[in-house]
């Protein structure tokens, strides 16, 4: 009898915990847009991480849990595929009733086209899918409005497919979205000391970013992340820095630093790191909030002491 009944309770036990495709519902494509995700959702569930580590979205490649997470989710959160061009495939071959949301199309999200001419060459960007995703910088996340408005497309979205927790997702979103402002303004008296100041790049990842505080970022190293320049342009990139007197030329910890130390050799320029996707810090809530202050210290920490 006792072991009928531990049967039974063990059968009991199995029947009633949700199977793994049932806890796999909601996925985020990127560390800063997770974090805005998981703290709609608060105690309501938590959503799937795609991209961890220090991976960049330039040349991702989905692992086969990661395909299983997206065959599994209800929804996808992503910022678009002129970001994460490797969902191109994988979101059109999911279910129909997935909803798949590509955030720089939410509304409210306000979109800057690459920089071209003059300091900024021309950005070939052959992968991607559409002319329009082409002009369109994906980085958005970077700026604070922008996020506020990605919040509250987030919580409309999980609000169709979990209506029960519709008011949790609203009230949530409320919260974040004052958090985000107060977060705003620590940033913008932090930055003003350094507006004026001139600097390079790895690669044109900042704009938002700059555009939202005033900063004074005169060109990049490489038009694409994956591609590394040539003697030419190195040479061409040396030259602006002599010429318009640039403080600082940042690296970004996913692509190769040596590059960085190569330009800048012969040159007054100081070395300083920036991180838009916060590869080396934890997931979860909170995260978007550090990324943004370690974003700012970043520039802070080089432009102050530079020249």
């Amino acid at each position: 009898m006792k072991h009928i009944a531990l049967f039974i309770g063990i059968a009991f036990i199995l029947l009633s915990t949700p199977s793994i495709a049932e806890e796999i519902s909601v996925v985020a494509s990127i560390k800063p847009l997770h974090s805005l995700v998981a703290e709609v959702m608060g105690d309501t569930g938590a959503p799937i991480l795609l991209i961890d580590g220090m991976q960049s979205p330039h040349g991702y490649q989905l692992k086969p849990s990661q395909m299983s997470a997206l065959q599994h989710a209800r929804i996808v959160f992503y910022i678009g595929t002129g970001l994460e061009t490797f969902l191109t495939r994988p979101l059109k071959a999911m279910p129909p009733d997935v909803l798949k949301i590509a955030l720089i199309d939410a509304r409210g999200v306000a979109t800057l086209k690459y920089r071209t001419g003059g300091v900024w060459e021309m950005h070939g960007h052959k992968d991607y899918k559409s002319h329009k995703e082409e002009e369109r910088d994906p980085h958005i996340w970077l700026n604070i409005a922008n996020a506020k408005a990605i919040v509250k497309e987030i919580a409309k979205e999980l609000g169709k497919i979990y209506p029960e927790n519709k008011e949790v997702y609203e009230k949530n979103a409320g919260t974040l979205i004052s958090k985000l402002s107060a977060l705003d303004s620590e940033l913008q008296t932090q930055l003003i000391p350094v507006q004026n100041k001139p600097y390079i790049v790895f690669h044109d990842a900042f704009q938002y970013f700059e555009k939202d505080y005033g900063l004074t970022a005169v060109g990049s190293i490489t038009l694409e992340p994956e591609q590394e320049p040539g003697a030419r342009r190195i040479g061409n990139i040396r030259e602006k820095i002599k010429k318009l007197k640039v403080r600082c030329v940042f690296s970004e910890p996913q692509f190769n630093s040596r590059l960085v130390q190569t330009v800048i050799e012969g040159t007054d320029a100081k070395t300083g790191v920036l991180d838009g996707s916060g590869s080396d810090i934890p997931k979860g809530s909170g995260m978007y909030f550090r990324l943004m202050r370690k974003l700012t210290d970043g520039f802070v920490g080089c432009l102050s002491t530079a020249l």
